[in-house]
């Protein structure tokens, strides 16, 4: 009997630990005037040069209840990604489309050359992204759009694929 429960409480554990999630944070507070949560995951490195020299990173972030998808690039086409009316849209591999619209119209650079745009991504399209892989993604520009193959392509395939699986945990709000 000992040696079913050690067994037993073994394999909880294990099964605990293994499905553990590692949340990386750049920020991770509340803010002290708004008294809003303020949540942002460090960035992940999903897509490699290409052609085009572009590199594309993501981070998601929560602001009290609103939930948005940082994409930062480092791009020699940066001005390519100054279109008001762009767009990101993210293919599963089931075929979903999730349709993401710019925050707004102002592109935020860093002193490394490094440039973000804001999406935003409600929670309900964070649920179901969880429990999908995504295949490809169409970044809309002022000028045309850039399509990347999350699966085939110049990327860090399993971060990638599976970014929205590992990560989404990490700003869902845990008191909902």
């Amino acid at each position: 009997m000992k040696k079913y429960i050690f067994t037993q409480l073994t394999l909880i554990l294990v099964s605990l630990f293994s499905f553990s999630q590692d949340c990386k944070y750049k920020t991770n507070e509340i803010d002290k005037f708004e008294k809003v949560e303020k949540v942002l995951t460090e960035q992940v490195k999903v897509v490699y040069p290409t052609w085009s020299g572009t590199f594309v990173f993501f981070s998601l972030g929560r602001v009290s209840e609103e939930y948005y998808l940082n994409m930062g690039f480092i791009s020699n086409k940066k001005c390519c990604f100054n279109s008001k009316n762009n767009e990101l849209l993210l293919m599963s591999n089931k075929d979903s489309i999730y349709r993401l619209k710019r925050i707004n119209d102002e592109i935020i650079c860093n002193g490394n050359d490094i440039c973000s745009v804001l999406y935003d991504i409600s929670k309900e399209t964070l649920l179901k992204l969880k429990n999908d892989t995504i295949k490809s993604m169409r970044i809309y520009t002022s000028d045309s759009y850039i399509d990347v193959d999350m699966i085939n392509g110049n990327t860090n395939k399993e971060r990638a694929k599976n970014y929205f699986k590992n990560t989404i945990d990490c700003i869902i709000k845990k008191t909902e």
